[in-house]
């Protein structure tokens, strides 16, 4: 017993020198930089089926303010990635009486068997509440909610694989006509006539995080957590689905009704109070 009363003292004060006094953090302010790995989709429904997300890196430069050692509040910039994959099955359609110069009457009949895929990148303002829950000297758990105004920077559009084909039906002279590439009639396997319109526009996001933070010391910090995020519908446009010299991707049409942002994955990266 009398030896426990000398050991005892002696293994704390040795963690206490390994730990470090970090309980108080230093700074009223901080700045994070971050990368953020994660599953993203562009969630839309058709009567085929849903979108397939895929998997992308994000990056985040973020500044808080600490009210407390505890409560914050914070914002910043972050680059956030979001992809979707869709495949056509026989997806046969037909457009509305369409009218020729001569004034011929025909409607375009549309079979497609393709996959697709669109991206789109988001720079996001956030704006967060965060609290922060001290575990021990060095370990806390964090957690944040808010929301982003997301601007859609960058987007693009790829027929991955698969055909396209096209054919005109004169109902006056009971005639179909399917070979006239001029007039994107025939079976193509690209896109046809693509239209550079944009197909996704801004958007508000609600955020959400949580995770640990390791104290290296009283200034740096790493930091590890699961975050989502989710936006509200982004689709531009609603034409037709089938449009005379155009093929503008399910996205673009009435083919699918809202397109909404969303991810979920890890965010990792350091601190530094001051």
């Amino acid at each position: 017993m009398k030896i426990a009363r000398y050991i005892l003292p002696l293994m704390l004060g040795c963690a206490t020198t390994v730990w470090g006094q970090t309980k108080e953090l230093k700074g009223s302010q901080s700045i994070e930089i971050k990368i953020n790995p994660s599953y993203s989709n562009l969630m839309y429904e058709s009567t085929n089926g849903n979108s397939d997300g895929e998997m992308g890196l994000g990056f985040e430069l973020g500044y808080t303010y600490h009210i407390t050692n505890r409560w914050g509040v914070g914002t910043g910039l972050r680059y956030q990635p979001f992809k979707a994959g869709y495949k056509n099955q026989n997806f046969n359609s037909t457009s509305a009486t369409l009218t020729e110069p001569n004034g011929h009457d025909y409607t375009i009949n549309q079979i497609i068997n393709n996959k697709e895929e669109q991206h789109v990148n988001y720079l996001m303002i956030p704006v967060l509440a965060s609290y922060r829950l001290p575990i021990n000297e060095r370990l806390a758990m964090r957690v944040a909610v808010g929301a982003a105004y997301g601007i859609a920077t960058a987007e693009e559009v790829e027929f991955v694989e698969g055909t396209i084909n096209r054919t005109a039906y004169f109902p006056k002279n009971d005639l179909v006509v399917d070979n006239l590439p001029e007039q994107t009639l025939g079976t193509f396997s690209n896109f046809i006539n693509k239209t550079s319109e944009k197909q996704f526009g801004n958007t508000l996001m609600g955020l959400a995080e949580v995770g640990v933070e390791y104290s290296l010391n009283g200034k740096w910090l790493l930091t590890a957590s699961f975050n989502g995020a989710i936006g509200g519908d982004v689709k531009n446009e609603s034409a037709a689905i089938v449009q005379p010299n155009i093929y503008q991707s399910v996205t673009a049409t009435d083919y699918v009704g809202t397109v909404k942002p969303v991810s979920m994955g890890l965010s990792l990266g350091v601190v530094y109070r001051f």
